[in-house]
């Protein structure tokens, strides 16, 4: 067959995030096979509540389908909308399944709260981008803030994140920690959880962090 015969065999895929614990952020996908596989959409989803802390459908595109599997674009990756904070769904992997709403918002800002510290760690260093991304934060009881927070309008916690050290060009579409990590490590970091006055219902702000 000569080349300009050739055409692409593309087939449509199910996108989502998924933060767990073992991996700290990664895109789900499935084919029309894991679909029918596992049962269809719900069941998928039922699927990832299970084994994650947070999930979100962000959209379905297409793919190429060759011998060697799927293959997808880090450009159409990259082109998927950024999902807002209400359209993640709460797995049960994560401190905040089955909790109350004021207690899965405390939640909710301590995460925050570690992403944009470790946000303010990265830097360059020889044409590289070192950044820093949490792979699991835990702190400490959920109703117990929420009961300090009502009756005094803030409250005490610290936060148990491990973190993970990568690296990336900027110039590449995608800049995930999947395959490029340095290094792993614990920090215990204080917040001062209060009421937001804004965008969220509860704000946490981080406090200078200490190693473990």
């Amino acid at each position: 067959m000569k080349t300009s015969d050739y055409r692409k065999e593309m087939q449509e895929v199910l996108i989502y995030f998924a933060d767990c614990p073992e991996h700290g952020r990664e895109h789900r996908i499935f084919d029309e096979e894991d679909l029918l596989i596992a049962g269809g959409v719900h069941a998928i989803e039922v699927e990832l509540e299970r084994g994650t802390e947070r999930f979100v459908r962000l959209s379905v595109i297409e793919a190429e389908k060759t011998v060697n599997g799927l293959v997808l674009q880090d450009e159409d990756l990259a082109a998927l909308p950024a999902p807002v904070e209400h359209e993640w769904r709460i797995g049960r992997l994560s401190p905040a399944y089955g909790r109350t709403e004021l207690e899965r918002q405390i939640f909710a800002s301590e995460v925050r709260a570690a992403q944009s510290l470790l946000a303010g760690w990265e830097h360059e260093d020889d044409g590289d981008v070192i950044a820093f991304a949490p792979k699991k934060v835990r702190g400490g009881c959920l109703a117990s803030l929420a009961t300090s927070l009502c009756a005094v309008g803030e409250a005490f916690d610290t936060l148990h994140i491990t973190v993970m050290k990568y690296w990336y060009d900027r110039n590449w579409k995608l800049s995930f920690p999947t395959d490029l990590i340095l290094a792993e490590f614990a920090v215990r970091v204080p917040i001062r959880i209060r009421w937001g006055c804004g965008e969220h219902l509860v704000v946490s702000d981080a406090m200078p962090p200490y190693c473990c």
